[in-house]
């Protein structure tokens, strides 16, 4: 079994949450992905499951901390990706990627006290135009 249906199967069982097969397949599909897909995406590629059931399991998803929704140009997209990392978005397409920089304590601790913040889950986003989009 993987990390992270461990991982999600453990949140679940300490929030008193059934383990149901829709959300393990919404998980799963959520992590097929770095992606950060919106719950229409994710409907595409659990299509035997109700849209309704992709967002109930996304909305707990949400609750419990598994997922942080990013709201981009009216679309909601779903980030994995719970520590502290930086996003790239571009400006044309919607497109979202992951980078692995770490942002470090100290840029926190620096954050929370310039802001008066208690900082939940520390995300820089940075703009620009992805690949794809550059050659067009």
């Amino acid at each position: 079994m993987s990390d992270h249906i461990h991982h999600l199967q453990k949140v679940l069982r300490a929030s008193g949450r059934p383990i149901t097969p829709q959300r393990l397949q919404i998980w799963e599909a959520l992590h097929a992905t770095r992606d950060h897909p919106t719950a229409a995406e994710l409907h595409t590629r659990c299509p035997d499951l109700p849209l309704a059931t992709v967002y109930n399991a996304l909305e707990l998803f949400t609750a419990l901390g598994l997922v942080h929704p990013l709201a981009l140009a009216g679309v909601v997209r779903y980030d994995v990706d719970t520590q502290a990392h930086v996003n790239v978005i571009c400006t044309s397409c919607g497109k979202v990627a992951d980078v692995s920089l770490a942002l470090p304590p100290a840029m926190q601790e620096w954050v929370r006290v310039e802001s008066g913040y208690a900082l939940s889950h520390p995300r820089v986003d940075w703009y620009g135009e992805c690949p794809t989009c550059q050659e067009r």
